[in-house]
């Protein structure tokens, strides 16, 4: 899942729904991004994957963050690209 879609299905959630927290399936050999908000295990389903509940909050903010880094990195990409040509 792309951190816009990410961010859409959670301001869906908190907006539509009315909902403080949300519900990931991470897989079994997921690993979260960096900085991703902790969230309370639910469950382990039998293929290993984890079920948790996280604050809709905190992932609206993180997404916000993780948007902000991408195009810093991207923008930095494109200056040393120009510095080359």
């Amino acid at each position: 899942m792309s951190i816009d879609e990410l961010e859409e299905h959670a301001r869906r959630q908190n907006e539509v729904c009315e909902l403080d927290f949300m519900t990931l399936v991470l897989p079994k050999k997921g690993k979260r991004p960096p900085k991703f908000p902790r969230g309370e295990l639910l469950c382990i389903t039998p293929d290993g994957s984890c079920v948790r509940r996280y604050s809709i909050k905190r992932v609206l903010a993180w997404c916000k963050w993780a948007r902000a880094v991408s195009e810093a990195r991207e923008a930095e990409a494109e200056k040393l690209g120009a510095g080359n040509g």
